[in-house]
C-alpha cells in the first residue's frame, strides 16, 4: 500500500477537458488524444514521485487524468461553476440555482467503479488563472449579458474557448463546439462584452498564457417557464 503522504494532491488544471477518455488511443502511460495529438497521462492511481518524474522530463505542457481527490479546490470550484444554463432570464441568484441543477443532471446514473467517479482530464498548470471578480462573479456577468436569441428552439451546449494572456486579458475567443449559429454568435458576443480581467496563470514560477473552456447550456423551454 502506498503511503498517504506520497499521494498526488493539490493539482491545478487549466480547464476540464470534454474529450472522451475511453475513445482515446492507448499508450503505455495513458492515452493519446486524437483531437490535439497530445499524450494524456493517467495519474489516477499514481504516486507523487511518479507524477514528478513525468513533469521533470517533459519539455512541453503535460496533460493528465486525475480524480477529484488529487485536484486543487480552486480548479474544482472553477469546474463546478462553469456548469450553468442560459435562458435569457438569468440573474445571479437564478444562475447559482442552475449551476447546482446542471451539475446534478450531468452526474452518471450508475457508478461502476470507484476510481471512475469524478475524474477530470486537463493540462496541468502550477497556478490557474482566476477572474478578478471570482468565478461566480465572472459567470454571473455572463449570465446577465447573454440574451436568448429570438427564434432559438434548440436546447444544448456551446463550448467557448479563450486564452488568458500574461497580462490577464482574454484573447482568441472562439467556439470549439457549437450548438447553432444563433447560440454561437450570442455566446461570442456576451463573452467579448463582459471582457473579464484575470490574475494570470503561472507555470514553473513564470507567467504563462493559459487556455480555458466554458460550456454554456441554452434551454429555451426553461426561459418560457420563467416568463409565466
Amino acid at each position: 500500500m502506498r503511503e498517504k503522504d506520497n499521494k498526488i494532491k493539490n493539482i491545478n488544471l487549466a480547464f476540464p477537458c470534454q474529450e472522451d477518455w475511453k475513445s482515446m488511443t492507448d499508450f503505455d502511460k495513458g492515452k493519446i488524444c486524437e483531437k490535439c495529438t497530445s499524450k494524456v497521462y493517467d495519474f489516477v492511481n499514481k504516486t507523487d514521485a511518479e507524477f514528478n518524474e513525468i513533469i521533470k522530463h517533459s519539455k512541453t505542457s503535460v496533460c493528465g487524468r486525475f480524480s477529484t481527490s488529487q485536484l486543487n479546490n480552486t480548479f474544482l470550484k472553477y469546474a463546478a461553476s462553469t456548469l450553468f444554463t442560459a435562458s435569457g432570464l438569468l440573474n445571479p441568484v437564478f444562475g447559482q440555482e442552475l449551476i447546482k441543477t446542471d451539475s446534478i443532471q450531468i452526474a452518471p446514473n450508475q457508478i461502476l467503479e470507484e476510481e471512475e467517479t469524478d475524474v477530470f482530464i486537463g493540462i496541468i498548470v502550477e497556478q490557474q488563472p482566476v477572474p478578478e471578480s471570482g468565478y461566480e462573479g465572472f459567470l454571473n456577468k455572463i449570465a446577465k449579458e447573454i440574451k436568448l436569441p429570438e427564434g432559438l428552439t434548440q436546447k444544448g451546449k456551446v463550448y467557448v474557448q479563450f486564452i488568458v494572456d500574461t497580462t490577464g486579458k482574454m484573447q482568441d475567443i472562439t467556439i470549439i463546439k457549437g450548438l447553432n449559429e444563433l447560440a454561437d454568435k450570442e455566446v461570442l458576443r456576451a463573452i467579448k462584452a463582459v471582457d473579464e480581467r484575470f490574475k494570470p496563470g503561472r507555470q514553473r514560477g513564470k507567467l504563462v498564457r493559459t487556455r480555458m473552456h466554458i460550456p454554456i447550456t441554452f434551454d429555451p423551454e426553461m426561459g418560457k417557464k420563467k416568463k409565466k
